[in-house]
């Protein structure tokens, strides 16, 4: 974590020897762990936060993709066609049937030769 080796300890004990003394040095090293405990519990806290709120945005995505499938699986549920039993006279057609549309538009006639004598 800080790359500190033993002959950095040494020396960091040493100069806390010098400067507390040895009747504070037990209670500076309690305050020590104190403090790096509590640092330790909010970095934790901070992380399992972050962890939820990842978590939850990721739901929200996977909520949108879900809403939007339903959406398209009606919408595609509206444009089938069903066809209806009732609709064919014999076994036959049943098998080559193929639903009619009614409309009342009619194609117009390809013999030009009797339009003309129509015309006329």
């Amino acid at each position: 974590m800080f790359d500190i080796g033993w002959s950095e300890i040494g020396v960091i004990v040493f100069v806390a020897l010098i400067l507390l003394g040895p009747k504070e040095i037990p209670n500076a090293m309690k305050q020590l762990a104190y403090f790096l405990r509590k640092a330790k519990q909010i970095t934790s806290e901070f992380q399992t936060s972050f962890q939820r709120i990842l978590h939850e945005a990721e739901l929200d995505e996977t909520q949108k993709e879900i809403n939007s499938l339903i959406q398209q699986k009606d919408k595609d549920q509206k444009d089938l066609v069903f066809l209806d039993p009732a609709d064919f006279n014999d076994e036959e057609e049943k098998d080559n049937h193929v639903p009619h549309i009614q409309s009342e538009y009619s194609p117009p006639s390809l013999n030009t030769d009797t339009d003309k004598k129509k015309e006329n």
